[in-house]
């Protein structure tokens, strides 16, 4: 007698054999809001026990998302960008950042508690002082009025390239560019990735938002990516590329001078900026920010005078 096949009974589904309080953990620790709806979708009873805990749950969710902000702004003040430049809110978020101030924004109210949230970098007119990225600096929606939020400016911005529809309702211009080349970014908020929309060109990077900020990091730290006071970045995205680095070559050739041409163009440039930002440290902690930002910027004022 042939023996007989044992039938496996269907398991319970383990997360609903957990405490409630376990499983508001999980929700709490999952990447972002878009995971956070898929796992609704598979029981009833879970998107019963969101629902319940949806505020602590989005709150955790929103800090998750906020904290590359944070990491990769400090970053930044410690290579280029002045510290009081930038701006943290108070504890509860911005307060002029509300459901009520946001109603005519288009946006979720996950969407507007990220940005009451988020750090922000104070506007300076363009001078590439606090830019961010090549003819990119951070929107400010910390000075917005319920005006602002009203018009088109926070909605789109400049952004021309790739949207023939409206933009999403989860995503929000985090940096805005100008003039062609200019970098706007996107956050959606949904899914925790930035978008790059390159003015009057084309769609860049897509990356979750820590992928992407820890890749800038990497990019400034090596010196592919060179920030210059008072003039667009270097290197990457400005049309000056990076080629291999030798520190004692560069000092041997000395301080370039070209006569007659503008600032930004050149090779020799570029070598001579990423020699001075090693020679005064970079990206070492005995990096001496303001010796290094200072010998920068006296070079590129002796070549703005020859050219």
């Amino acid at each position: 007698m042939g023996r007989r096949e044992r039938r496996s009974r269907p398991r319970d589904f383990e997360l609903m054999r957990l405490a409630p309080e376990l499983q508001v953990k999980i929700f709490e620790a999952l990447p972002d809001l878009w995971t956070a709806v898929a796992l609704r979708l598979t029981c009833r009873d879970l998107n019963a026990l969101f629902i319940a805990y949806r505020k602590p749950i989005e709150a955790s969710l929103r800090d998750t998302l906020v904290a590359p902000f944070y990491e990769y702004y400090d970053f930044l003040s410690s290579l280029h960008i002045p510290a009081s430049a930038i701006k943290r809110p108070p504890a509860g978020g911005w307060p002029n950042i509300s459901p009520d101030a946001c109603a005519e924004f288009g946006k979720t109210d996950f969407a507007v508690d990220v940005l009451r949230h988020l750090p922000y970098i104070e506007d300076d007119s363009r001078s590439n002082l606090h830019n961010i990225d090549y003819k990119c600096n951070v929107l400010d929606y910390s000075t917005a009025t319920a005006e602002d939020f009203m018009g088109d400016n926070l909605k789109m911005g400049e952004i021309t390239h790739g949207f023939d529809e409206p933009v999403s309702k989860h995503k929000v211009i985090i940096a805005e560019g100008y003039e062609s080349g200019g970098i706007d970014l996107l956050l959606d908020t949904m899914t925790g990735d930035i978008f790059e929309e390159i003015i009057r060109c084309c769609s860049g990077d897509v990356l979750p938002v820590e992928e992407y900020f820890e890749k800038r990091v990497r990019d400034s730290r090596g010196l592919v990516h060179v920030f210059v006071p008072g003039k667009d970045p270097l290197g990457e995205g400005s049309g000056v590329g990076v080629g291999p680095y030798d520190a004692e070559a560069v000092e041997a050739k000395g301080e370039p001078s070209i006569p007659g041409e503008l600032f930004g163009y050149n090779l020799k440039e570029l070598e001579w900026v990423r020699h001075l930002y090693t020679k005064f440290g970079w990206p070492g902690a005995d990096w001496q920010k303001e010796e290094g930002l200072k010998a920068i910027a006296d070079f590129v004022e002796r070549r703005d005078a020859e050219s």
